[in-house]
């Protein structure tokens, strides 16, 4: 609701009575000085009607536990005085004041004409109700006016028989002697008015012994040298009043120990978003007090969010005027909350705000993520089992243009270009080399064929890893800092197999930091111990409570949101690390990082396995290749043509062709020292063509080379086993085609 539709808040019918029933004008105010009721006698006193009040502002100022004097409109006309006194309550929910006014104007004009009269001013005041009083410095009654029977039950004459602090109880003498000092003191500002009276509230004996309420205006009295003989003031019966404020904090609080014996967790919150109040549940839940919460947002509190949760239901709550339900996680609790919001409607059912309830559903939770843990294992390992076959089409698909690419950028380099033609065309060959590096990694980390060990440098994998994560860590702002041991021995490991080991952990340690600070380090460090070559990641992030550690390597168990992990990385990475021979440890700084450690055997590596990569291959650019004839077979254009290009250059006698069947004819018409053929083409695959080959011109087969933009492949790298056949991968360098076509030539 907006400003201007602001309606009055209704209190209990308990309450209201107290209220209704009191002499004095009453006003509850909210904390925007809004009149949120008006009892009869405030209306009586400003001539105004109960439901005009309602939704006004108050128009004074507020100063809660002290009573202050204002001028207000008199019905008849002009104005008057009146007494004003504040007090904080809550009404239903709201913090508000409860203002208590009573109409001094007859008090005010008889101080007036006491000035003028001595007499007139002995007429009056023994004739108000209010006693008025004067006392020596030792609180020696000097006067009191015959209104006092009526306030205590005593004469006048047996009242003056007795000092004024004998009929006071001890709280009250020690607080009216500390009002006479404040008296003095203010005396001493000379800026300080005089003419202004202490208010004080106090208990008073009545004749038989019980007590009442008075508040008593103090003001010195002086001689006729202006000096401070004694102190003069009126005292007021507020029994009725300070009663009605002890029912209304009785009230309160039968209400507070009733919503704070509920176990769920329970918030009434505003229009506004903002907390009003909590129980004790919804306190001890977050770890903090009651008193620390009120004001700040649900968001806040709950969610440490500058915003609402994206599941919140408020609105809806709100605009359709009905209760909502809604379930979530709470990463700041570490709990599985099941959420409830419900409109708070006012005495005019307008919805002044929400109650909101959390019950904690985290074990039914647990107990549902298990049994869905068992239905996802099959999906999980399916999906698993397809990211090699996937990878290796993709990777085709890139090193197809890309082979074009980066080849006829390295021959356009050879020609005589103006410089800055030769720069641009720099730039295309080095981003090509990039682009073929990030695609050689990407199969070697996705392949899920079978395991193939070689012996290799520990620290170059992991910096292939890296090389893979790179853009992500820089944004995060992480700072990677590699603390290398110099001279490590190679090790015989599945590379595919660490780089996943290696990227989970990667990834699990930007997951700490993210969580933990924006940004943050990550410290790798590599040393040969006893046989063994550790490789550490070290984070500071935020480390692991001691219920996480216990689990960390169960299958399943994850930290992370829904959707960000399946739980299943550190146990795959262990197994993997068992199967190598070593070891995987945990060492955990709580709230400051993690480190994890891994220990691999160093062994005798066996005949490493040749690489058929062209970047491990020599150079021939300066062997004069024979007079030969080469038919090229593939059906990307540009592999073609860039092919075509490097083997005329060379001095070859070159054919090409983009279909498979057509390459069945120009066999049946000629022969050929050396085939050229890709191993992946529409209609007819390489493998079939070379089977047809093989079958029809036995010599021939032994003369074929393949292109393959990935041997990675289950089935490729099986075939190419089987057959005892060489090849060359795309994208490939000019140097490393001719190599190829020389050794097979030579042979």
């Amino acid at each position: 609701m907006t400003e201007y539709e602001y309606k009055p808040a209704e209190p209990q019918e308990s309450l209201r009575e107290i209220i209704y029933r009191d002499p004095d004008g009453k006003v509850v105010v909210d904390n925007k000085g809004r009149i949120l009721y008006a009892n009869p006698a405030f209306a009586r006193l400003t001539g105004q009607n109960t439901d005009t009040l309602h939704g006004q502002l108050f128009g004074f100022p507020i100063i809660e536990g002290q009573s202050s004097e204002i001028e207000i409109a008199s019905p008849e006309g002009g104005y008057g005085s009146a007494e004003m006194r504040a007090v904080q309550i809550n009404w239903q929910g709201i913090p508000a004041s409860l203002v208590s006014i009573r109409d001094i104007t007859e008090r005010k004009q008889a101080e007036e004409a006491l000035k003028k009269s001595e007499e007139k001013y002995r007429e009056l005041i023994e004739n108000i109700s209010d006693v008025v009083w004067t006392v020596d410095k030792n609180l020696n009654i000097t006067y009191i006016s015959p209104s006092i029977e009526q306030m205590v039950g005593e004469t006048v004459e047996n009242y003056m028989k007795r000092s004024l602090k004998e009929w006071l109880p001890p709280s009250s003498v020690e607080k009216l002697y500390s009002t006479i000092s404040e008296v003095l003191e203010k005396e001493k500002d000379p800026n300080y008015d005089t003419k202004t009276p202490r208010v004080v509230e106090l208990e008073h004996y009545l004749k038989d012994g019980s007590t009442i309420w008075g508040s008593m205006h103090v003001l010195p009295l002086r001689d006729k040298n202006g000096n401070i003989a004694g102190f003069q003031g009126i005292t007021r019966n507020i029994t009725e009043r300070k009663k009605a404020e002890e029912a209304l904090k009785l009230a309160a609080e039968e209400w507070r120990t009733t919503f704070d014996s509920i176990t769920d967790m329970v918030a009434i919150i505003d229009t506004d978003r903002k907390i009003k109040r909590v129980n004790k549940a919804f306190a001890r839940a977050l770890g903090l007090t009651p008193q620390s919460i009120i004001g700040k947002t649900c968001y806040q509190v709950v969610h440490d969010l500058n915003e609402p949760h994206p599941s919140c239901t408020f609105d809806n709550t709100v605009g359709a005027n009905k209760t909502c339900h809604h379930e979530l996680f709470e990463p700041n609790m570490g709990k599985h909350l099941e959420c409830a919001m419900s409109p708070l409607r006012n005495g005019h059912d307008d919805i002044a705000g929400v109650v909101h309830t959390f019950k904690d559903i985290t074990r039914r939770k647990e107990v549902e993520a298990e049994q869905q843990a068992l239905r996802d294992k099959a999906e999980v390992s399916s999906r698993l089992a397809s990211v090699g076959e996937m990878a290796a089409g993709i990777a085709h698909e890139i090193n197809n243009p890309l082979t074009s690419v980066l080849g006829f950028s390295e021959l356009l380099l050879q020609e005589d270009l103006p410089p800055e033609t030769q720069e641009h065309v720099k730039y295309i060959a080095e981003g090509s080399k990039r682009v073929k590096g990030i695609v050689k990694r990407m199969l070697t980390f996705a392949r899920q064929t079978k395991h193939h060990k070689t012996s290799l440098d520990i620290c170059e994998l992991i910096d292939n890893t890296l090389e893979m994560r790179s853009y992500v860590l820089k944004t995060a702002n992480i700072e990677v800092i590699k603390k290398y041991a110099p001279g490590l021995p190679c090790v015989t490991v599945d590379p595919g197999q660490l780089q996943q080991v290696f990227m989970n952990l990667i990834v699990n340690a930007e997951h700490a930091i993210n969580k933990a600070r924006d940004g943050g380090t990550l410290i790798i460090t590599t040393e040969r111990e006893d046989g063994t070559i550790s490789i550490s990641f070290t984070d500071n992030g935020t480390g692991m409570s001691k219920e996480t550690l216990s689990k960390l390597f169960h299958p399943f168990f994850t930290t992370k949101e829904p959707g960000e992990g399946t739980g299943l990385g550190l146990s795959l990475s262990r197994s993997i690390i068992l199967e190598h021979g070593g070891t995987i440890e945990v060492n955990n700084d709580f709230g400051k990082g993690t480190t994890f450690t891994i220990r691999l055997p160093v062994t005798q590596p066996a005949e490493a396995e040749k690489s058929e990569d062209s970047e491990t291959q020599p150079k021939s650019k300066d062997v004069k290749p024979p007079k030969a004839s080469i038919l090229v077979v593939d059906d990307e254009p540009g592999v073609r043509d860039y092919t075509r290009e490097v083997l005329a250059q060379a001095g070859y006698d070159v054919e090409v062709t983009g279909k498979p069947a057509e390459t069945l004819e120009k066999l049946e018409a000629s022969s050929y020292d050396a085939i050229l053929m890709d191993i992946r083409m529409p209609g007819m695959s390489g493998k079939e063509l070379y089977s047809d080959i093989k079958a029809k011109w036995p010599e021939m087969a032994r003369r074929v080379v393949f292109i393959t933009g990935d041997v990675s492949d289950a089935s490729t790298d099986e075939f190419l086993k089987e057959h005892g056949l060489p090849y060359i991968s795309k994208p490939f360098e000019q140097d490393a085609l001719l190599e190829k076509v020389s050794e097979l030539l030579r042979t």
